[in-house]
């Protein structure tokens, strides 16, 4: 099936810990442990968007993130080698204000981007970037904006 609209909902304030005015996401989103997201306000979230809030992610206003982008604030703890059941490494997700995330990129636990980053589509993050830099696919310095 080709779809031809998109349709833009507002966030309600029960979507999560917290949402801003003017918020809005396309088509469908899944917020996990929903109770650990903040969002800001005039933020807009892309189709298909994966957001895990059990480490905790805070969403800067008037950030736009493109769709299928995937948000993890934890990862399955591992102990030598093994992967330990049921077992959580928390680490919060901190996006600034004003930034942009390209579609399909991904943001690993522990990420902080600060006010106005730019990401490349496809890129996956660890860390911390700066503010107005511009990323691609592997998480370089491309450019200052």
């Amino acid at each position: 099936m080709i779809r031809r609209e998109h349709h833009a909902y507002p966030f309600r304030a029960t979507d999560a810990a917290q949402v801003g005015t003017g918020s809005s996401y396309l088509d469908e989103i899944t917020l996990l442990n929903d109770h650990g997201i903040t969002i800001g306000d005039r933020v807009s979230i892309g189709a298909r968007c994966w957001l895990n809030g059990f480490g905790g992610i805070t969403i800067g206003s008037d950030t736009m993130i493109g769709p299928g982008v995937f948000v993890h604030s934890a990862n399955h703890k591992i102990d030598g080698g093994i992967v330990v059941p049921d077992e959580w490494d928390e680490r919060p997700v901190t996006i600034g204000r004003g930034c942009w995330i390209g579609a399909g990129s991904i943001v690993l636990p522990g990420t902080t981007l600060d006010d106005g980053c730019v990401v490349g589509a496809g890129s996956v993050l660890h860390g911390h970037y700066g503010s107005g830099v511009v990323f691609g696919p592997k998480a370089r310095e491309m450019e200052t904006a």
